[in-house]
């Protein structure tokens, strides 16, 4: 009964109906999630870091929280890979024969090299304008 002239069953509801049902399911809310604040920062690293080899103290960790002032989640994932390669590429042409477990741990100097490299991807002037317009047309991750 489908076959070639019919290649599938009639619509069991109105075409108007379905384009609504498919639309409401299209339409996007825009939610402004802000950047992370410090302690939020501070977690995102800790996560990131569990299960590598560092020296970082509670104070340089601080420090790091403080100096990332402005990077998303995804900067600083991208800043805590940086940082983890400045120690690999110590190691030059050896880097394929040192076993992972003896390549030295990551330091706050590596995060001061990767800090030159890895910039916040969100200029201030940008998050200005994400605040406006949330402000005028969207809603924000607390509700507002």
């Amino acid at each position: 009964m489908y076959g070639k002239q019919h290649p599938s069953p009639p619509l069991t509801h109105p075409p108007h109906i379905l384009l609504h049902t498919h639309n409401s399911r299209r339409l996007v809310k825009r939610v402004y999630i802000p950047l992370p604040d410090a302690p939020a920062r501070l977690a995102i690293v800790h996560h990131l870091l569990h299960g590598q080899r560092h020296a970082l103290t509670n104070n340089e960790l601080g420090y790091l929280v403080n100096a990332t002032s402005g990077y998303s989640g995804s900067d600083l994932a991208a800043l805590c890979r940086e940082a983890a390669m400045v120690a690999i590429r110590e190691l030059g042409p050896r880097v394929a024969s040192v076993p992972a477990n003896q390549v030295r741990p990551i330091r706050l100097s590596d995060f001061s090299s990767a800090i030159q490299a890895i910039r916040p991807s969100v200029s201030m002037e940008q998050l200005g304008k994400y605040e406006s317009w949330t402000k005028m047309y969207g809603m924000s991750a607390a509700g507002g």
